[in-house]
């Protein structure tokens, strides 16, 4: 947020009129006299114009009223004195108008000796139309520029028409700010008591930049800032100079650190232009590329490419890659779901022939319960080596559905191992209630069954890698999780099929982008 764009411990405000340094309203809280405003009035210092604001860039903005001349003569003509201290009218924002037919304004001296400019309008009025200033009626020239005092001076330019018609008494002049005066019929007799907003500049000191920076004590500019010239046009002299944030920065530049960093990271003044990651730095920012990508980051830059050259936008529907932590899940749903699947098609109808379903959900369960297990689930190739191709020296009995083995496992552990008979498949529950107990620990389940079993007990957060979770979000990575789970299910009815999986893969994509912008 902007510091206050007054001095600490002084008024910023006028009313409603916001009073930035160098002016200020009371003792200490102004740059120099110059610059002092008075409250009551809104005038400042050896002026004649009403203030209205005061912008950092060099403008302020103040009231003058309107000249007049009205025949016959009943009262005393009304000239405008104007005073403006070191504040010009600004030459390119400002018009002199006349209003009236057979009309004239003129810009003089203090004095009325010399003339300054002036403007005419036509003695017709036969075509008079509201909005119009090119003369009928209304006309408006330029103004000269340096001019800080001076009068206006309204009369007609002929005894022809003013006087003596209804509607034609009076001529007007004043100064007025480009496009704030729109001419209308009814003003001939009706703007005796108005008056119109005109654009000042305003500078400080007396000298270029080059010479102010030479004078450290006296030089306005403060940290963080730029100074420019003002020079007049006319003699090409100095008027002064002016100070401005860098680039980067916003605040006051005449108040000591008034200059602030932006943050364009989340600004709505100056926003960023970054794709993915916006960082912010003092004055200015960066924009970085997810890690498998290079380029500056920005939308009018290098982008972000990957090895392939192609651009990576936020704006694409689907992405390949979401992040770190979408890529290890990828890993998990390839791994436990594609390259395992055309051997559990094999393998399932025979495992669930022979009851492994049943038992399998028997050991899962005792584990969640964290009952002692005594039994496990082993591949075939394992018995077989463990009981020497179930050789008939190793058998130790029979029971009612099978013939029980001894055998070695490879890290030297004794079991028993059960072998079924072949028997009709609705004995099958039996034999799994003859043979079941409980043995193994977690490292053995195997990296699929150890996953499920960490995600259903909620402990999925704290067997992840550092970087995924630092990388990813947690409820994307929680959707991704449960879609590699239903990959590995056993059972073909409860696993996706490819479309399905390339559905939620794109929906988790799509979320996941909206989700890093959000928290940029």
């Amino acid at each position: 947020m902007i510091s206050s764009q007054s001095l600490p411990g002084c008024p910023d405000k006028c009313g409603n009129v916001s009073i930035p340094y160098p002016f200020g309203t009371i003792k200490g809280c102004y740059l120099n006299k110059f610059y002092k405003v008075n409250c009551t009035t809104l005038q400042i210092w050896n002026t004649s114009f009403k203030l209205l604001d005061i912008t950092l860039d060099g403008h302020m903005r103040g009231l003058l009223p309107v000249a007049y001349h009205c025949y016959p003569k009943l009262n005393k003509p009304s000239e405008i004195q104007v005073k403006l201290s070191r504040f010009p009218i600004s030459d390119s924002l400002n018009l002199l108008t006349t209003v009236g037919c057979d009309a004239r304004a003129d810009m003089k001296t203090v004095d009325g000796k010399d003339y300054v400019t002036g403007c005419l309008s036509m003695s017709g009025c036969n075509f008079l139309a509201n909005g119009s200033c090119l003369g009928m009626g209304c006309s408006q020239v330029p103004v000269p520029s340096k001019l800080t005092t001076f009068q206006i001076h309204t009369e007609r330019n002929t005894k022809k028409n003013v006087g003596k018609w209804i509607y034609n008494n009076c001529t007007y002049g004043f100064l007025v700010k480009k496009d704030d005066y729109m001419f209308q019929v009814g003003d001939f007799d009706n703007m005796h008591n108005r008056s119109f907003a005109v654009d000042l500049q305003w500078s400080v000191g007396n000298t270029s930049c080059e010479e102010a920076q030479m004078n450290d004590g006296n030089y306005a500019c403060k940290e963080n800032s730029n100074c420019s010239s003002v020079m007049n046009e006319f003699d090409q002299g100095y008027q002064g100079y002016r100070c401005g944030c860098a680039d980067g920065y916003d605040g006051n530049p005449y108040i000591p650190y008034g200059c602030q960093d932006i943050n364009e990271c989340t600004s709505e003044k100056k926003k960023h232009d970054c794709i993915h990651h916006c960082v912010n730095t003092k004055g200015s920012y960066n924009c970085t590329c997810p890690f498998w990508q290079h380029g500056d980051g920005k939308k009018n830059g290098s982008r972000c490419t990957n090895s392939k050259g192609s651009i990576l936008s936020g704006e694409w529907v689907f992405v390949m890659y979401v992040s770190t932590a979408a890529s290890v899940m990828l890993s998990i749903v390839l791994y436990g779901g594609l390259k395992q699947r055309q051997i559990l098609k094999s393998r399932e109808k025979f495992f669930k022939k022979n009851g492994g379903l049943i038992l399998q959900k028997l050991l899962f369960e005792s584990k969640q319960k964290q009952i002692p297990q005594m039994a496990k689930i082993f591949s075939a190739r394992a018995l077989e080596t463990a009981t020497n191709n179930f050789h008939k020296t190793n058998v130790v009995g029979q029971g009612g559905y099978g013939t029980v083995y001894k055998g070695t496992l490879a890290d030297k552990t004794m079991v028993a191992i059960k072998r079924s008979k072949s028997i009709d498949e609705n004995q099958i529950e039996q034999f799994i209630n003859e043979v079941y107990s409980h043995d193994g620990s977690e490292s053995e389940l195997g990296l699929a069954m150890y996953f499920v079993s960490s995600l259903e007990r909620g402990c999925l957060m704290q067997v992840l890698d550092a970087k995924v979770k630092e990388d990813g979000l947690d409820d994307h990575i929680k959707k991704v999780a449960k879609l590699a789970k239903e990959c590995v299910e056993l059972e073909g009815k409860k696993r996706p099929n490819m479309k399905q999986v390339k559905h939620e893969l794109k929906e988790i994509s799509e979320s996941y982008i909206k989700g890093s912008f959000y928290h940029l």
